[in-house]
């Protein structure tokens, strides 16, 4: 009977621990997966929100785009791309989503009526 015992605590343990190390286990992915999103965001790619009716009708209001962060793309605009940039000096602050209406070369006039 004592076999018997020993058998059933030498399975309790084991079921135990292998229990703890899947534990471990799973809160680790979660973890590298958190931490992969945070870099993703960071240094890749961002969300934003349209927040404003000066994109229509590219872009309706409460519109979420996915916002390229590589430095690869940066000096490479072409007219009638749309870009993601922080609010400039003496601006509200806020996020801004524009379309580029001019290139360097380019001349540019502003009408008011």
């Amino acid at each position: 009977m004592s076999d018997e015992v020993k058998i059933l605590e030498d399975k309790e343990v084991r079921s135990t621990s292998a229990r703890i190390i899947t534990a471990v286990i799973e809160g680790l992915v979660i973890l590298m997966a958190v931490v992969l999103v945070l870099i993703i965001r960071s240094y890749w790619l961002e969300t934003a929100v349209v927040i404003s009716g000066s994109m229509k009708p590219t872009l309706q209001v409460g519109s979420r785009v996915i916002v390229d962060h590589r430095d690869v793309l940066h000096g490479t605009w072409k007219r009638d791309d749309i870009v993601v940039f922080n609010d400039p000096p003496n601006w509200p602050p806020d996020t801004y989503i524009k379309r580029i209406i001019a290139v360097p070369g380019d001349v540019i006039q502003i009408v008011t009526e």
